[in-house]
C-alpha cells in the first residue's frame, strides 16, 4: 500500500564546522566573517542553481562538446597546478615541452606559454 508522504524543509540549517580554528590567531586571515560567509552562500544554495534543462537551452554547445570543453578546462587546471608545485617546491624548472605532452598535445608550445 503506497502513501503520499510530506516533506518539509528542516528547520535549523546544517551546522558549519569552524574550519579556520587553526587561522584564529591570524589577524589577516579574518576569521571573523568566515561564518557569515558561509551562511550567505548556504542561503544563496536555494535561490541560485543551474536550471535542470541547462543544457537544452545552449544552441551553440552540444554533449559532445561540453566534455571536449570540460576536458579542456581540466588540462588547464592540471598544468597550473604543476607550474605552482614546482614553483613551491623549487625542485627544477619546468619544460615548456612536457607541458604539452601531459595535456595530449591538446595545445601547442606557443599557446601553452601565452596562458
Amino acid at each position: 500500500e503506497c502513501c503520499e508522504v510530506e516533506m518539509e524543509d528542516p528547520v535549523d540549517p546544517i551546522p558549519i564546522s569552524y574550519i579556520d580554528e587553526d587561522n584564529a590567531e591570524n589577524p589577516l586571515a579574518v576569521t571573523e566573517y568566515v561564518q557569515d560567509i558561509y551562511s550567505m552562500y548556504r542561503g544563496r544554495e536555494n535561490i541560485i542553481f543551474v536550471p535542470a534543462d541547462y543544457m537544452w537551452e545552449q544552441i551553440n554547445i552540444n554533449e559532445r562538446m561540453r566534455v571536449i570543453l570540460i576536458d579542456l578546462l581540466i588540462e588547464l587546471v592540471g598544468v597550473t597546478a604543476m607550474l605552482l608545485a614546482f614553483k613551491y617546491e623549487e625542485l627544477s624548472i619546468p619544460v615548456v615541452d612536457d607541458f604539452v605532452q601531459i595535456s595530449d598535445k591538446a595545445y601547442s608550445r606557443e599557446e601553452m606559454l601565452e596562458m
